[in-house]
């Protein structure tokens, strides 16, 4: 890394995620009184294993530690910059920071990040640091399917066809571009989400239910308003199915996976189970 040669490097912060222990001094930073090791412990424990008795006091609580962790994070992403900087090499790098899931701390009667497609857990930071481009900010919503192609282009790398996404690299010069819409899905399927920067629509598809949320005036997604607005569920729906239609055509059988114990543990406490 002496600015000679190109180089990539991956850092995955597991530190805003469960269990929330930050380091005292993080919190002393953001002007938290410290919690006690056996209420830290408290709150962790009741949020992973009986999230339904969880208080007010201990949200609030719980959003402390949170915030300690991110405080904490940002601290040691910062290192990395300053290491970047010294090393003369930062104005030649392309530095991406995002995440791969939000919180919920109760929003939607839920806790963790479970594979539910509410905004909290699917809104990421996302924040892009690139030789010629201009700090600006954009409200134009991207996917992180997008990161990839709009890597390429940054690099002036040809994009293979096996590429999923379309790069968002016109965005960051600040030119216009239409508006991707998104798609997620969660539990195995069963729940698929459309998104645009104004509508949310949602599809629990064993159920034959819809959702649908105005974000520009319910961006906490608590008001479904899918019988006033027939026709956008129909066209969410279209394309939902064509979604499922195609990810059809690529299914393989897959053989049994054997787990132990262990391993079903760990992804419990990951959030994963």
């Amino acid at each position: 890394m002496d600015g000679e040669d190109p180089f990539f490097m991956w850092l995955h912060y597991m530190d805003v995620h469960y269990p929330f222990t930050p380091p005292e001094r993080f919190l002393k930073e953001l002007e938290i009184d410290p919690l006690s090791k056996r209420r830290v412990a408290e709150l962790n424990g009741k949020m992973q294993e009986e999230p339904e008795k969880l208080t007010e006091d201990d949200v609030d609580d719980l959003l402390k530690l949170y915030n300690g962790e991110i405080r904490f994070t940002d601290h040691y992403i910062g290192k990395v910059l300053d290491e970047l900087e010294n090393r003369g090499i930062l104005d030649e790098t392309i530095v991406v920071i995002t995440a791969d899931h939000g919180e919920a701390f109760g929003e939607h009667d839920r806790f963790g990040h479970h594979p539910y497609l509410y905004d909290e857990l699917l809104r990421v930071p996302l924040i892009i640091h690139a030789p010629g481009i201009e700090s600006r900010t954009i409200d134009q919503q991207v996917s992180l399917l997008d990161l990839g192609p709009t890597l390429y282009d940054l690099l002036d790398i040809e994009t293979s066809d096996a590429v999923q996404g379309t790069s968002f690299e016109p965005l960051l010069r600040g030119e216009e571009m239409e508006e991707e819409v998104a798609i997620a899905t969660g539990k195995g399927g069963e729940t698929l989400a459309c998104r645009t920067s104004e509508w949310k629509c949602f599809w629990l598809v064993e159920e034959g239910r819809v959702e649908l949320y105005d974000l520009q005036s319910d961006p906490d997604e608590l008001h479904d308003v899918s019988g006033d607005h027939p026709e956008i569920v129909a066209e969410f729906k279209e394309r939902m199915q064509a979604y499922l239609d195609k990810a059809e055509g690529t299914d393989i059988e897959l053989p049994e996976v054997e787990t132990t114990d262990e391993v079903e543990q760990r992804l419990r406490d990951l959030g994963y189970r």
